[in-house]
């Protein structure tokens, strides 16, 4: 982060993040600029501008979806970085975009990547175009500040009339040449930059105090440079170890599947030792993960902000899963029932549509209520057949299902074959012959 006086009592926060997207066709560098009239340099700022970066790179589908782990080299003080607010919201975020958030803390300082050399680039951009303003000549140009920009006008945001300038073409794209430069600027440093703008009201969580609990003996916050936030940790809990490492070994570690029956998250198999990490001899056990708990002082603190970060991560992913149902297929979500193994099947019958007013779910036990602006989809029941454990007939009994409850939105059933897939020999008799007529 740099934060800047401009003068006439002007202040502008610049945050920056250099993404590096990997895609079959090759490798793109992109820079994305946060601006912000609030000067704010912690925790709380780095959350919501993360949450506007993240925005965009779903949207440009650049990134999103389950088993997403984007990589972090992040360059600030502890308060930004390694603060205890600062694990929590990473859980939170993990969570919210069911990915895994790798983050790596570097020097404290700042000038030492590119990161600063394009914040430095634009800050000295900016201080042309508010040189010009008592200008004539320049009045009509485009590289002009708005004089009311200055003076704190309350119809025009500093922030906006500053990521406006910064938005022009040559800017955005880069300055280019004849055809001899062509070589030197595909391989630019940066390929293309986006501007955004951070609402002062946009940081959330001002106020809210948190602890971590957890640590081993003779390891705390300020001795992890490497954090890790995943979905599969839940919201609260973080990964934390002393020194980055993404070696072969490591990386492939970190990659191993979540096992469903550890109920210890410090006994995963993701969170245990490389055995060819290239620092073993160097750190041996020196390096091994805790799981920390991070809690709010105080226990009684509620706070909406949460409720509302997880909400909108429901409705994104409700939005994603609605794209994939089609009329016909199966679908399943998960649900806290025993009798079903934990899940609910059923044939859509419709496709997903907006619900247009409150209501309340009895096919569910206990009863689901839906508010109105959510999606929801009709189906039809699968009902399980019995004395079996993934058998399952077409019911007669229809519903409305909440699409942001669905796991599976396109599930391939396998059909009954005497054959190739034939029933459990525990279904026989006249429970065998109604069985088939129902065609599981």
């Amino acid at each position: 982060v740099q934060s800047e006086c401009f003068g006439n009592k002007r202040t502008l926060s610049i945050e920056g993040y250099a993404v590096r997207i990997h895609t079959v066709e090759g490798t793109q560098s992109h820079f994305h600029s946060c601006f912000s009239n609030d000067s704010r340099q912690d925790a709380h700022a780095t959350h919501a501008h993360m949450t506007k970066l993240f925005s965009h790179l779903k949207k440009e589908k650049q990134f999103g979806g389950c088993g997403s782990a984007p990589w972090e080299d992040a360059h600030g003080c502890a308060k930004q970085c390694r603060s205890a607010l600062t694990f929590y919201l990473l859980s939170l975020m993990a969570v919210k975009e069911e990915c895994v958030i790798d983050r790596a803390v570097n020097a404290s300082s700042h000038g030492e990547c590119v990161v600063d050399e394009l914040n430095g680039s634009d800050k000295a951009f900016l201080s042309r175009c508010m040189a010009v303003i008592g200008a004539p000549e320049t009045e009509h140009e485009e590289s002009r500040m708005k004089p009311s920009s200055l003076i704190g006008a309350e119809e025009l945001s500093f922030a906006d009339e500053c990521a406006k300038l910064c938005r022009k073409p040559d800017r955005i794209d880069g300055v280019t040449g004849c055809m001899k430069h062509a070589k030197r600027e595909s391989n630019a440093a940066v390929n293309k930059r986006f501007y955004h703008v951070q609402e002062s009201s946009g940081a959330k969580f001002i106020g809210d105090e948190f602890e971590v609990k957890g640590f081993p003996e003779g390891l705390g916050t300020v001795q992890c440079y490497h954090m890790r936030a995943d979905c599969d940790l839940g919201v609260g809990k973080i990964a934390l170890r002393r020194i980055p490492c993404a070696c072969d070994s490591c990386t492939q570690q970190l990659l191993l599947p979540w096992d469903v029956k550890e109920s210890d998250p410090a006994q995963q198999p993701r969170h245990q030792r490389a055995s060819n990490c290239k620092c073993k001899k160097a750190l041996d056990d020196w390096n091994d993960w805790s799981i920390i708990d991070v809690d709010p002082k105080d226990p009684d603190q509620e706070n909406d902000d949460v409720f509302e970060e997880l909400d909108d991560g429901l409705h994104a992913l409700a939005i994603s899963t609605a794209d994939q149902v089609e009329i016909g297929n199966y679908g399943a979500f998960s649900y806290s029932d025993d009798r079903e193994q934990g899940f609910y099947f059923l044939r859509w019958e419709s496709t997903p549509f907006t619900a247009q007013e409150p209501s309340e779910l009895t096919d569910f036990t206990p009863s689901v209520k839906v508010n109105a602006g959510e999606l929801v989809c009709e189906g039809i029941w699968l009902d399980p057949v019995h004395r079996t454990c993934d058998w399952h007939t077409i019911g007669a009994i229809g519903t409305t299902a909440p699409m942001k409850m669905v796991v599976h939105a396109n599930l391939t059933l396998i059909p009954h074959d005497e054959e190739s897939n034939p029933l459990p020999r525990s279904v026989s008799g006249t429970w065998l012959r109604g069985v088939k007529e129902k065609n599981p």
